[in-house]
């Protein structure tokens, strides 16, 4: 004969009964869970905006002390930094210390101390990355540099930043929509490099110089001067210094 079952037909149901009354209060107390945790975590987003939003009164007058004192205004808004909790008013007190590290290169700037300058400029472009404003600073800065070196080599080498600086604003400057803006910083660029390109002429390294004329062409608007100009340096260079 077949052994008998293991469960008689009444225990299997109660089984069954206990198993589906599991299965529905474990659902149960997940969605309780869910929704206790969802409702602490709106919570904490709320008293996080209600916190950044009593530190708005101090960044606006972290931002008026910029006007007076950038260096320490740079402080304060970098402590409102840590104490901030949510990223949008991260990212505004950023925004904000970036224009405070920019007023205190430039003032860095007027009394000759250019290393200072360049470092506070730097520290703009790692505070808002997307500003162009910080890379024309810095361009005009190495610029300015260029301009007091003897030494022909060291001048191109400064002149090739300032050109990457330019370069990189007017990238920022296209995707922010400034379509003209972004077309004078890429030609003034290029005029940067064909100063490089005519200064490794003059030192016999033509390779090096038809790189710089090469740089300038391709980083020049279409139908400005200054890539006609690179164009025919350019051409004259591969049709003469490299055919020696």
């Amino acid at each position: 004969p077949p052994p008998p079952p293991l469960l008689s037909p009444r225990a299997k149901h109660m089984l069954g009964a206990i198993l589906l009354t599991f299965l529905i209060g474990a659902a149960a107390v997940g969605l309780l869970l869910g929704a206790v945790l969802g409702v602490q975590k709106w919570y904490e987003g709320r008293l996080s905006e209600q916190h950044d939003m009593e530190l708005a009164a101090q960044l606006s007058v972290a931002e008026e002390l910029a006007r007076r004192d950038a260096a320490a205004a740079y402080q304060v808004l970098t402590d409102l930094e840590q104490r901030a909790r949510t990223k949008e008013f991260v990212q505004l007190v950023r925004r904000s210390r970036a224009v405070a590290a920019e007023l205190e290169g430039k003032r860095l700037l007027r009394v000759g101390a250019v290393q200072a300058a360049a470092e506070w400029f730097a520290q703009a472009v790692a505070d808002d990355p997307t500003n162009p404003a910080y890379r024309t600073d810095l361009g005009r800065l190495y610029e300015t540099v260029a301009q007091g070196l003897r030494s022909r080599s060291e001048q191109r080498e400064v002149l090739i930043t300032a050109a990457e600086h330019w370069q990189v604003a007017s990238d920022l400057s296209r995707r922010l929509g400034q379509t003209q803006v972004a077309q004078s910083y890429a030609n003034h660029a290029a005029e940067l490099m064909l100063a490089v390109g005519v200064s490794f002429e003059a030192d016999g390294m033509v390779q090096e110089g038809a790189r710089a004329y090469q740089f300038a062409y391709s980083a020049a608007s279409y139908g400005s001067a200054v890539r006609e100009q690179a164009r025919r340096a350019l051409d004259r260079v591969l049709s003469t210094g490299l055919s020696r």
